[in-house]
């Protein structure tokens, strides 16, 4: 989900793990030379859809890394399948309040511009199914930043 700590927790965890950090949204947007609000903008969610599942299928060339995506990626064009093909995916559970909390102060979040709280709830409440087919999950909401790193640590090395 947006604000769940994907890219904070996934820049760590591969220092952790001394290997290479790939961030999806980052990689579109040195692609495309526009932020993803700006792709959402001018050229559409499905054309930002479409390049998550291009990031996606050449991320199958790099080997040990840690990848973070979008909040949508792994729920489109069968992306978790493919993820969970390339190896260990985690699911970063994190409360609606808490969500809410976090992403009110990121105005950058293109899918939550007007009503966040309820876009938040309908986001979570669609995406989870998806969301409980990544090989670990792990509710994070109560785990400070180096709480959530050591409980990913430990359930990745298992």
């Amino acid at each position: 989900m947006p604000g769940a700590g994907k890219s904070t927790l996934g820049r760590m965890l591969a220092l952790k793990l001394n290997c290479k950090f790939i961030d999806t949204d980052k990689c579109i947007e040195e692609r495309e030379n526009m932020s993803v609000s700006s792709i959402f903008k001018e050229k559409g969610e499905n054309y930002f859809r479409n390049l998550e599942t291009q990031i996606v299928s050449e991320l199958s060339f790099i080997k040990n890394c840690v990848i973070s995506t979008g909040g949508g990626t792994p729920i489109f064009n069968n992306n978790l399948q493919k993820l969970n093909a390339l190896g260990t995916t985690v699911f970063l559970n994190v409360s609606i309040d808490e969500l809410f909390k976090r992403n009110n102060l990121n105005i950058e979040r293109p899918l939550l511009k007007v009503n966040m709280k309820e876009r938040l709830s309908n986001m979570y409440k669609n995406r989870l199914p998806i969301y409980n087919k990544a090989k670990i999950i792990i509710d994070i909401t109560d785990f400070n930043i180096k709480e959530s790193l050591n409980k990913i640590l430990q359930l990745v090395r298992k």
